[in-house]
């Protein structure tokens, strides 16, 4: 019999890790998507342009069946039938959610209370680089991908699968060019501030941490990676306008290709984030600053500095002839080493679906 999936997904910055899975996975079985929540058809888009159509394009012509689910913020009032959005629980085998963090404000945990009633196997992908403590909580679901192998002995009891991260399997075809010095800032705040034990990077840093210096040495440009954190351009504008009025700064909110911006790369200075994972694994040069952001699965990478001047040189320097860091990168993501995570979760989703009495 051929097994059947529902796969939904909530969260783009979360759910695109995982999208390249989809095509691989309908080849073998039937996939369902539902799309809740933010990546619902009619939910707003928050930054420059929509980076969301190029995915419904794709399912819909992938799947068999797609639903447009409850846009973003009505799940937390509507009604699990309203949730489903026409999908029928009972049919599938498994249901895959792109996020293990359910958040409140996109009902998900009305949908996973369906299918756990049910007793309907229930798989969850990584939140994101979280602190150990909140990746997963009470074994609240039956399984769920992690990184690497770092993260199963941190989160041992529950039932994970070490796959790495599928979207950065296509690094592996882009290559370096060394074009900019890119920050990678987590929150942002005209002055000194603190969100959530989280140190906000100010406009103020780029001369007291001489990043200026850092990309004139290297003789590179200097480019700043933010976060869309709004509906409109123009309100996105005003909030980061204190950056933009910055002399011989380049200011990136939504792009079309992250890969390549991280591979036109020589330097990369960034919060702790899933994102610094991918400067990582092609090899650049890697600052972290701690207090940035949750450290996860990044506590033990050599380039993870405190936010000074000096220490940011010294992390910068150090690994410049230094190459791919492999046993980081074999531990802290499976398949990550050879980029070959998509792997890893359709041959592992296969076999657990293909094992189901």
């Amino acid at each position: 019999m051929k097994r059947r999936l529902l796969f939904i997904t909530s969260i783009y910055r979360v759910g695109e890790r995982v999208y390249p899975v989809i095509p691989r996975l309908a080849e073998v079985m039937q996939v369902d998507v539902l799309f809740n929540g933010q990546m619902s058809p009619t939910s707003p888009w928050h930054g420059d342009f929509d980076l969301r159509q190029s995915v419904f394009k794709s399912f819909r012509k992938l799947c068999k069946n797609v639903f447009s689910g409850v846009p973003y913020p009505g799940g937390k009032k509507a009604s699990r039938a309203g949730m489903l959005a026409g999908a029928n629980p009972v049919k599938y085998h498994a249901v895959m959610f792109d996020d293990n963090a359910f958040p409140s404000r996109f009902g998900t945990g009305k949908l996973y209370n369906v299918f756990k009633e049910l007793k309907i196997p229930i798989i969850t992908c990584p939140h994101g680089n979280t602190n150990y403590k909140t990746h997963l909580v009470n074994g609240s679901t039956d399984y769920s991908f992690v990184f690497g192998e770092k993260d199963k002995r941190q989160l041992s009891g529950h039932h994970m699968w070490a796959a790495g991260i599928p979207s950065n399997d296509i690094l592996k075809d882009y290559p370096r060019r060394n074009k900019h010095l890119l920050i990678i800032p987590s929150l942002f705040a005209l002055g000194n501030r603190v969100l959530n034990g989280i140190q906000c990077f100010t406009p103020a840093m780029i001369r007291t941490l001489k990043l200026r210096e850092i990309a004139e040495k290297y003789e590179c440009s200097l480019v700043i990676k933010c976060k869309s954190r709004f509906p409109s351009r123009l309100q996105n504008n005003q909030y980061y306008a204190p950056l933009y009025k910055l002399g011989g700064v380049k200011v990136l909110l939504d792009v079309v290709d992250d890969n390549q911006l991280i591979a036109d790369s020589k330097i990369v200075i960034s919060c702790p984030s899933t994102m610094a994972f991918k400067p990582i694994q092609l090899g650049i040069p890697t600052v972290l600053l701690d207090h940035f952001g949750q450290i996860g699965s990044l506590q033990d990478w050599p380039g993870r500095v405190q936010a000074t001047a000096k220490d940011i040189r010294r992390g910068v320097d150090g690994q410049m002839n230094a190459g791919r860091n492999k046993p980081f990168i074999r531990d802290v993501l499976s398949g990550g080493e050879d980029f070959t995570a998509t792997q890893l979760y359709v041959s592992t989703l296969t076999d657990f679906l293909q094992n189901l009495v």
